[in-house]
């Protein structure tokens, strides 16, 4: 955690407790779906590099995306579709998540 450098506070966790896509709990190894998520929610930033992550509090990224905190301290990333401002999301976003 930074703390003196700057104001941001950065919390980095490789190991969520579970991962869904779709209304499925995707397992680690399993390299088809993560490829099909990662195509649908990366966004590429200052490279050319396909990232996922620096999501902010209560406030939605141009990708759509958010981060939360429930009532039961879970820390939870949502995607809304009307908030995703990318140009191309109509071709990349599964219809599952459209509404």
């Amino acid at each position: 955690m930074k703390k003196e450098t700057n104001n941001v506070t950065t919390f980095i966790d490789k190991v969520p407790s579970k991962k869904l896509f779709m209304d499925i709990l995707i397992k680690p190894k399993d390299s088809k779906i993560k490829i099909k998520f990662w195509n649908m929610f990366g966004s590429i930033k200052q490279s050319d590099k396909l990232t996922i992550g620096g999501w902010k509090i209560n406030r939605y990224d141009n990708n759509g995306q958010i981060l939360v905190i429930d009532e039961d301290n879970n820390i939870l990333v949502i995607y809304d579709y009307k908030q995703d401002k990318r140009e191309n999301k109509e071709e990349i976003v599964d219809e599952f998540y459209k509404s």
